[in-house]
C-alpha cells in the first residue's frame, strides 16, 4: 500500500481503478505508450489464464519469457500498481525477478517520497549518491510487509530484515555481507516517527544455560545486570564472552568444582597459561586474551564488593598475570613517512582518500572523529 490502500473490489474494478491511476499519474510521453499500459491488465489475464486473484508469481514471470523490453514495460507498470495499491502482497522473489526496478515504475507518483528521502539523507548527513536503493527498499518493505506506512511496526521492520538480509546474502553473491542500505531505510524510518528507536534486549540466561552450577550462573546474572546499567552494547557482549569462555573452560578442566571461591589463585594462573598457549598458536590475539583476563578480574571485584554467595576473600586474578595491553597508536609520524604519505596522494590515492588524509593532517582530528563527521559540521568559511 506505497500509495495508498485500494478501494475496488472485483478485477474489472481493479481494472478500472488503474487506468484511472495512469491517466492521472502516468509517465507517458504519447498516448501510443499509454494505451499499451492500459492494455497489459486484459493481454495478462488472457495468457495467463485466471482470475486476476489467483495468478502465481511462476505464471507472472513467465510472461517475461522471450518478450520484448517494450512488452515487459507495461506488465511490470500493472504489477507495481498492485503492489502500491495493496491488491497483492508481494515476495522478495517476485520483487526481484521483474526486469524493472519498481522505483522506475510510476515515477511522477512516487516522485513525493523520492524527495523526502533525499531531504532526510542530508538531514542525517549521509553523503553518497541517489535514494533510489533506499526506495527501493521502502518499496519492498511495504508490499511484503503489505501494510500502508502508518501502520508499520518494529516488529514488521524486523521480519522484513531478516528475510531480506538472509534472501540477499544467498543470492545477490556479496561475499556474505549484510545490504546496509536497509539499516539506513530503518533510520529513516525512526527519524520519520514512523518507528521507535530499536532497543536492545539481552537475554544472558540463555548464553549462560551451559554452566552447570547455579552459584556461579547467580553470580554472573547479578555481574550481567550492573554491566547492562553501565555499559555500551558492545561492552556488555564483550564482558559476557569473557565470562562465558573462562566458566566453560574452568567447567571443563574442574568438573568437581562449583563456586566462586573454588575459582583459586592456581586456577587463575593455570588460565593465564591457557590464553598464552592460545596466542602463541594464533588462536586468540595478543588484546583479546588480555582482554578475556581482565573481565575476569573485574567480574570477581565486583562479586567480592556485593559479597555474592560464594565469592572469595581476595580477587584470584591479579593485574600482573598477563602482559600489557600494547599502545597501538603511534606516537607521531616522522618526515620521511608524512612524505610518503603525500606523494601516495598525489600520485595514486582516490578522491575519497586524499580528502581523508589531507582532514586528517590538517586538523588533528582521530579517526573516529573523522568517521562521525556529518555535513552540518563543515563549514566553508572565505572559500
Amino acid at each position: 500500500m506505497i500509495l495508498g490502500p485500494g478501494t475496488a473490489r472485483t478485477e474489472r474494478t481493479i481494472v478500472a481503478e488503474y487506468h484511472h491511476f495512469l491517466e492521472q499519474n502516468h509517465d507517458a510521453t504519447n498516448a501510443t505508450i499509454l494505451h499499451r499500459l492500459k492494455e497489459a491488465p486484459g493481454t495478462m489475464h488472457r495468457r495467463i489464464g485466471k482470475p486476476l486473484s489467483e495468478w502465481e508469481d511462476r505464471e507472472i514471470l513467465a510472461l517475461y519469457s522471450n518478450r520484448t523490453k517494450a512488452t515487459w514495460y507495461p506488465y511490470s507498470a500493472f504489477v507495481a500498481f498492485l503492489f502500491f495499491r495493496g491488491y497483492r502482497r508481494a515476495s522478495l522473489h517476485l520483487i526481484y525477478h521483474l526486469p524493472f526496478e519498481l522505483s522506475r515504475l510510476h515515477r511522477h507518483a512516487l516522485e513525493p517520497y523520492r524527495q523526502k528521502l533525499e531531504k532526510t539523507k542530508q538531514e542525517l548527513g549521509y553523503f553518497s549518491g541517489p535514494v533510489g536503493t533506499e526506495l527501493n527498499l521502502w518499496i519492498a518493505l511495504l508490499a511484503v510487509i503489505h501494510k500502508p506506512l502508518t501502520a508499520l511496526t518494529r516488529a514488521d521492520f524486523e521480519n522484513f530484515r531478516d528475510e531480506f538480509q538472509q534472501w540477499y546474502q544467498q543470492t545477490q553473491q556479496k561475499g556474505g555481507h549484510p545490504n546496509s542500505r536497509l539499516t539506513r531505510l530503518g533510520f529513516y524510518l525512526v527519524h520519520w516517527g514512523v518507528l521507535p528507536a530499536a532497543t536492545r534486549v539481552f537475554r544472558h540466561e540463555e548464553h549462560f544455560a551451559r554452566l552447570q552450577h547455579a552459584p556461579i550462573r547467580s553470580a554472573i546474572a547479578a555481574f550481567m545486570q550492573w554491566c547492562d546499567a553501565k555499559y555500551q552494547p558492545s561492552t556488555i557482549d564483550s564482558r559476557r564472552a569473557a565470562l562465558l569462555n573462562f566458566f566453560l573452560w574452568f567447567q571443563e578442566h574442574y568438573p568437581r568444582r562449583a563456586r566462586l571461591d573454588e575459582v583459586t589463585r592456581p586456577v587463575a594462573l593455570d588460565y593465564a597459561t591457557y590464553l598464552k598457549q592460545e596466542r602463541e598458536s594464533g588462536h586468540y590475539a595478543q588484546i583479546y586474551s588480555i582482554d578475556l583476563y581482565r573481565s575476569l578480574r573485574l567480574f570477581y571485584e565486583f562479586a567480592i564488593c556485593e559479597r555474592l554467595k560464594t565469592s572469595p576473600p581476595r580477587n584470584p586474578f591479579a593485574l600482573g598475570d598477563v602482559p600489557r595491553k600494547p599502545d597501538p597508536v603511534p606516537r607521531y609520524l616522522t618526515d620521511v613517512e608524512v612524505r610518503r604519505v603525500l606523494v601516495y596522494c598525489e600520485t595514486g590515492a582516490s578522491l575519497k582518500e586524499r580528502t581523508l588524509v589531507i582532514t586528517l593532517f590538517h586538523t588533528g582530528i582521530r579517526a573516529a572523529e573523522l568517521a562521525s563527521l556529518k555535513a552540518s559540521d563543515i563549514v566553508q568559511i572565505q572559500g
